[in-house]
């Protein structure tokens, strides 16, 4: 009989981290296939002086995603934990100490990338090609600057409607 728990024990915690795996998997293949269809579009449209404004600025994108992705899954945990044993007063204060962080980082992200726009564009060598290259790596930069918000409160929204709803 302890065997058999044993078993079972080892498959389930198998059968779980395959789930984790797909699903990591999945999102990692819908980041390639969203970079994919940027990459097209930009190309067709701006043709190859837009393509590498757009990849001269994809480091300083994946820079800032990746705090706020270490900090917004951080808080995930803890609160899906707190959730998960019915704790919902700490689930509150983990969520709403949390998202007050993230959202204050992102606020101080997006203030460093503005003020050093030039010398982060000058770094990744917007400005050794043409004027082309560095007028689309300007203006590509700031969209992002401009969305790095809005996308980090879309997050945090959508993740608090799950929790929600699940209540």
């Amino acid at each position: 009989r302890r065997m058999n728990e044993q078993k079972n024990n080892g498959f389930q915690v198998w059968h779980d981290s395959g789930k984790t795996l797909f699903f990591a998997l999945i999102a990692e293949m819908d980041l390639v296939v969203k970079n994919l269809i940027n990459i097209f579009f930009i190309s067709r449209f701006l043709g190859s002086e837009g393509t590498a404004a757009y990849e001269i600025v994809m480091p300083c994108v994946m820079v800032a995603s990746a705090f706020v992705a270490l900090g917004y899954n951080g808080v995930q945990a803890v609160c899906a934990k707190d959730y998960g044993a019915r704790d919902f007063e700490a689930f509150e204060r983990h969520k709403n100490a949390g998202y007050t962080w993230i959202l204050l980082v992102m606020a101080v992200l997006t203030l460093l990338f503005a003020v050093f726009q030039t010398p982060m564009l000058d770094l990744l060598g917007a400005n050794e090609g043409s004027e082309a290259l560095a007028q689309l790596s300007r203006e590509c930069y700031s969209l992002f600057l401009l969305n790095f918000m809005p996308q980090g409160l879309f997050s945090i929204a959508s993740c608090l409607l799950f929790f929600e709803e699940r209540q």
